[in-house]
């Protein structure tokens, strides 16, 4: 039972390795002929990276590479695994490929062979298909290009990116990473630990709340509008980004919460005696853990109350427990959840620097930077022992791989770097998908 839920952890959480889709151009010649195109929709065929625009509120370009070939035009696209706006963004992405540009060829992770949606694209009742799969979406349990094969009305073809030896091949590597984890992260915690004293020593009060609202942020402890209450006692973020239009709408939305928070603790005790009266087994004390974890946060004033309701309302839709709340309340929540979906997207970047430039004007002295510079390198491991490595990160991994004192988490740099291999066997299962498509 073990080993089957480690691999199904392994399935899962590989896939947040690098969270990608791959698009493929086939020829200008082909393109034409394969895609059946209404003579009323103009497509824009793809001759150069350049030439590719996107909606901005589906995304941005972060790189550009032009080969110095002749070679089909590839798109990766990259986003927060798991978050139901960022996979619809997804889904939003490839229907914008395949009608602005004819994009018929998708590639996709996680499978190494042509992908077969018909079984569901002829579902008789689309309304029922699309109310069934949205909970799914909603659970994190679907992804958007998984959507786009199922609903797209665009014909296409959806075909694996992986070469499955290679795919089994890092099983071992991620096992062993695994059984190491919670070695590593203790580890990691007393070099915190040891860290910490020596900030205390060195930093200033204000220096210490910038850094201590961040890290708890960082470790899922408290949510965003905690810590940015914290930063702009330093620094504002510049006017018009949206960090700052989050803050102006926080700081109007401070009304009386006592109402809300009375409505959330009656909806805890529901959902809490709910809890307590299913069988007992693994998998309900793990729910009861998680919904013990997050009650304790909201008592102690670490979660918001409707980050607290949010976090009750997606654990009753899971459990299929009715969940009636006020329209106040909604409205929180709703608020809540783009805060938190914007979180794991284009905002991100933005919201690091502006940490980053909050802790510059706080940080005089060479002692104080080199000890926010090792805190930063401290996080980059915990993400490594956990296998949670953004691309950014990856990076700094690959330099960081042959320092000894990262043996102890070789097998999860293994883990990660992998994908020099799986790229070519990504470019070899694309071009089989455009012979599929021929």
């Amino acid at each position: 039972m073990r080993g089957k839920r480690r691999l199904n952890i392994f399935f899962k959480r590989v896939s947040a390795l690098v969270t990608l889709v791959t698009f493929s151009f086939t020829s200008v010649v082909n393109a034409q002929t394969q895609i059946p195109i209404s003579s009323t929709t103009e497509i824009h065929k793809i001759l150069s990276p350049e030439q590719v625009a996107i909606p901005s509120a589906l995304g941005k370009i972060q790189e550009i590479y032009q080969s110095s070939s002749k070679t089909p035009v590839v798109i990766l696209i990259q986003d927060a695994h798991a978050i139901p706006d960022a996979q619809r963004n997804i889904q939003k992405l490839i229907d914008h490929f395949q009608k602005e540009y004819g994009v018929n060829l998708i590639g996709l992770e996680g499978s190494g062979s042509l992908v077969d949606a018909q079984v569901f694209r002829s579902f008789p009742d689309q309304k029922i298909l699309k109310d069934v799969f949205e909970e799914y979406l909603e659970r994190g349990e679907l992804n958007g290009v998984m959507a786009s094969a199922i609903f797209s009305d665009t014909p296409s073809t959806y075909h694996g990116i992986e070469e499955w030896n290679l795919y089994e091949e890092g099983l071992g590597p991620y096992l062993r990473a695994m059984d190491e984890e919670p070695r590593l992260v203790e580890k990691l915690a007393l070099l915190e630990q040891k860290l910490e004293a020596r900030k205390e020593a060195a930093y200033s009060k204000e220096l210490l709340d910038v850094d201590r609202a961040y890290q708890t942020f960082r470790r899922n402890e408290s949510d965003l509008i905690q810590v940015l209450k914290i930063l702009t006692k330093i620094r504002r973020p510049a006017e018009g980004t949206d960090l700052a239009m989050m803050i102006e709408e926080a700081e109007r939305g401070g009304e009386d919460q006592v109402p809300i928070e009375i409505e959330v603790k009656e909806i805890s005790r529901k959902v809490e005696k709910y809890l307590k009266s299913q069988a007992s087994g693994s998998k309900n004390a793990e729910v009861l853990s998680s919904f013990n974890e997050k009650l304790q946060a909201f008592r102690t004033s670490r979660m918001s109350a409707q980050a607290f309701a949010l976090f009750l309302k997606e654990l009753t839709v899971k459990e299929r427990l009715p969940l009636d709340v006020s329209s106040d309340l909604s409205k929180l929540m709703k608020k809540e959840k783009r805060m938190r979906d914007i979180e794991g997207t284009r905002f991100f970047d933005e919201f690091e620097y502006y940490v980053k430039s909050v802790k510059e004007t706080l940080l005089p002295s060479d002692e104080e930077k080199s000890l926010d510079e090792e805190s930063r390198k401290l996080e980059v491991l915990h993400r490594l022992a956990r296998l949670e490595l953004s691309r950014e990160d990856w990076k700094e991994v690959k330099n960081m791989v042959e320092d000894p004192s990262l043996e102890p988490s070789q097998d999860g740099a293994r883990v990660q770097l992998s994908p020099h291999r799986h790229s070519e066997a990504a470019r070899q299962n694309t071009l089989a998908g455009e012979k599929a498509d021929l």
